[in-house]
């Protein structure tokens, strides 16, 4: 916890539950069972079932649900921490992605009150190894959902192999930590890729096209947009990702909402005037050192 810079508060509540749990034979080989079960037979798929099991323990326990979930994967921490070894994978790269903890233990505190994470699903594919923090982003390969796609001389077919991008809340998306990011997973993947580029994918709020006729001009997101080609985007009804913008308040209604940034005040006006927020999927194509 300390490592991944969890404040001294929530440290004290996760070995509260950890004290709780050793004190009680019971309760301790339950989550024992929870976490034997997760390894176990591909177990992680089940991640919704795991998750049931997690939210009854805390609920016997008198826990929240978020804050157990949390425990579970500070627990799974020590035995992804073996899956690097074995597999040689830098151990700065399991640093790097076990900061994911930190970033949505703040979100759920932010939004709920609470410290754990109300997204504990998100989280499973880190401790498995079939999601990396790369740098800025974090990436897992998947099979490229469209009929085709094709850019300089270069084509991704339905079902071929890419690389799916996250962006986690952890502060400015800068060209530089973006271009190291690229970087860095272009060569944490170069063994797949067969001497070719890396096609990156993203589906994400912030590469909604209309984000560029509202968001302040000069923005690092704006400069994000542009590193991809966006060849869907869908329109909401609602802000979906209002709490990502707005934090606590997301709920309390539009004249509630903080105003504390230009990214807020942006929106509240954009939305004031009748329009639509939504999502938007891009592709990048990167070949080591830039984008095509």
């Amino acid at each position: 916890m300390e490592k991944v810079n969890f404040p001294e508060e929530a440290v004290e509540t996760f070995l509260e539950v950890h004290d709780s749990l050793e004190s009680e034979t019971v309760h301790k080989k339950e989550m024992d069972s929870i976490i034997a079960k997760y390894y176990c037979d591909e177990g992680h798929k089940r991640i919704n079932e795991v998750l049931d099991d997690l939210t009854r323990l805390a609920q016997q326990m008198d826990i929240n649900p978020y804050t157990m979930h949390l425990m579970f994967y500070l627990y799974c921490s020590k035995k992804a921490m073996e899956k690097y070894k074995i597999s040689g994978v830098s151990m700065d790269i399991f640093w790097n992605s076990m900061l994911d903890l930190s970033y949505k233990l703040w979100e759920c505190h932010n939004i709920h009150g609470v410290w754990g994470t109300f997204v504990a699903h998100w989280l499973s594919d880190y401790f498995v190894m079939e999601r990396f923090a790369l740098g800025r982003m974090q990436y897992e390969a998947i099979s490229f959902p469209y009929d085709r796609y094709t850019k300089k001389g270069y084509t991704v077919e339905k079902g071929d192999r890419v690389y799916n991008m996250h962006i986690p809340s952890s502060g400015p998306l800068t060209r530089e930590k973006r271009m190291d990011s690229y970087k860095r997973v272009y060569d944490f993947f170069k063994h797949e890729l067969q001497g070719g580029p890396i096609v990156l994918v993203c589906y994400s709020w912030l590469l909604y096209p209309d984000n560029e006729k509202f968001y302040p001009k000069g923005s690092n997101i704006i400069d994000f947009m542009h590193d991809f080609e966006i060849i869907e985007s869908v329109d909401e009804d609602e802000f979906s990702e209002a709490w990502r913008v707005f934090g606590g308040n997301h709920d309390k209604g539009m004249d509630k909402w903080p105003t504390d940034t230009s990214l807020q005040r942006a929106y509240i006006d954009w939305l004031k005037a009748g329009n639509k927020t939504g999502a938007g999927f891009g592709v990048l194509i990167f070949d080591g050192e830039k984008i095509l």
